[in-house]
């Protein structure tokens, strides 16, 4: 047995380590230097507490510029788009936007972004964690995390930049293991094709980075190489046709390599040519499909 110890949050130290505290100045409740002021930070994500103090200006009057729930309803749309509510101030000062932030997801990226700190809370004094850019204004994108959805949104904050004269910068504290990872994934270059002087997207690392989520074979002409992928043992879901594995290859669009799929009970499909594919086979492991599709 050992006797339990007290941790204590760290986030204090993050300003410290990436550099922040050399161009800016914290006299609380003032700040000075770089603080992110006349700049926009976007962040699309869960939502955002709106109501927490980190968000509010002295005067109590919200910092968020506009809040767009991709998955909400009670208020128009934002112009040019069919879906979700568009909250303005007013409605966000007069706490009558229905967005609420369930995971809390967005609520703590956006105070590691742009929290001012005065509302720092749970037994430590004010403005102990403050945010890399206390002053600037803020834009939240509740989305869907559907990858077109969060192309829209990063357009929406862009386009309230623009309207406002101002630089901004959008965080995506997201991701997928979708596509090639080389930059060519139909999001990425929708997302690239955004960006430009005073429109930045900044991106968190990531947390899969032990996941064994990836593999990776070399070959040559003429000389088949095999790769074997371990199914973790699961419960199955009730009803059919709703246990799927869905899993993608990519190689040089030079290359032509075609590829063979031996399912658990033995049935071998394939080879499958570059360009064809092999549609709905039913196997004793299920059914199967194979495109082996050229881009």
């Amino acid at each position: 047995m050992q006797v339990a110890e007290r941790c204590k949050p760290n986030l204090n130290l993050s300003a410290v380590d990436v550099g922040v505290t050399a161009v800016r100045t914290v006299t609380p409740p003032s700040f000075s230097g770089q603080t992110g002021s006349g700049v926009l930070v976007g962040v699309v994500d869960t939502g955002i507490d709106y109501a927490n103090g980190d968000f509010k200006k002295a005067d109590g009057t919200t910092r968020l510029v506009s809040l767009w729930d991709q998955t909400g309803a009670g208020a128009p749309p934002p112009a040019g788009y069919s879906y979700g509510a568009e909250w303005l101030p007013a409605a966000i000062n007069a706490a009558t936007s229905s967005e609420v932030d369930v995971e809390g997801h967005g609520s703590h990226v956006t105070g590691i972004a742009a929290g001012d700190g005065s509302s720092t809370g749970n037994g430590q004094p004010a403005f102990s964690y403050i945010g890399m850019a206390p002053e600037a204004d803020l834009c939240m994108v509740k989305t869907t995390f559907m990858t077109t959805d969060i192309v829209d949104g990063v357009h929406y904050i862009f386009q309230k930049a623009d309207s406002l004269g101002k630089q901004a910068v959008v965080n995506l504290s997201l991701g997928t293991q979708e596509g090639p990872h080389d930059g060519t994934l139909d999001m990425d270059l929708m997302l690239d094709a955004l960006t430009g002087p005073g429109k930045i997207i900044v991106a968190s690392a990531g947390n899969a980075g032990e996941d064994n989520l990836h593999g990776q074979v070399n070959l040559a002409p003429g000389t088949p190489q095999s790769m074997t992928m371990i199914v973790p043992t699961y419960t199955r879901n009730p009803g059919t046709a709703n246990d799927f594995l869905l899993f993608s290859g990519w190689y040089e669009s030079a290359n032509q390599i075609s590829l063979t799929i031996t399912t658990p009970g033995g049935t071998t499909l394939g080879p499958v040519a570059a360009g064809t594919s092999l549609q709905n086979q039913n196997t004793v492991d299920g059914w199967l499909n194979i495109f082996n599709g050229t881009t």
